[in-house]
């Protein structure tokens, strides 16, 4: 399952690097892995491109595993890229699961971008601030993903980001 991952997500960092620096890119993944007592358990795999080669493909990575068995609450492989912007924050540029579907949540990029700076501890208002749109829209957007994504609130939404490699 994840051997058919990669190939999607390398052939996405060869086809784009040019634009931007391959470094400027992340990607995650989510997926079960087995212990040494047969149990499965969660986990996401955050890669951070180091070092690409001439034709734009990772040759240093730095690669983080992280056990999210508790915040997991589906059984889909996420998987997602994203991409250093000019403020230095992550957007996504791609992002699917196992069978290439969207991601049954729908979150716009904009929704994730609030999602971003909720996760960083800015209130509605820093947020509205820093993208120049107005308090009431940001509470708009703070609404609609917590329905679409059935969080109760700001620490469940963050857990919920983090568990697909969004944070």
């Amino acid at each position: 399952m994840l051997t058919s991952l990669f190939p999607i997500i390398l052939k996405y960092l060869k086809d784009n690097s040019s634009e931007v620096r391959g470094t400027d890119y992340r990607y995650s993944c989510s997926f079960k892995m087995r212990n040494i007592k047969g149990a499965y358990y969660w986990y996401l795999v955050d890669t951070a491109v180091i070092e690409e080669d001439e034709n734009g493909y990772p040759i240093r990575t730095l690669i983080t595993c992280t056990n999210i068995h508790q915040f997991k609450k589906d059984e889909i492989i996420y998987y997602n890229i994203l991409k250093k912007n000019k403020e230095g924050m992550y957007e996504v540029m791609l992002e699917g699961v196992e069978d290439n579907n969207k991601d049954e949540y729908q979150l716009t990029p904009r929704e994730i971008q609030i999602i971003n700076l909720i996760s960083r501890g800015f209130s509605n208002k820093e947020i509205a601030d820093r993208l120049f749109i107005s308090l009431n829209t940001i509470k708009t957007h703070r609404k609609n993903v917590l329905k679409k994504t059935q969080c109760k609130g700001t620490a469940e939404l963050t857990n919920f980001a983090f568990s697909r490699g969004l944070l």
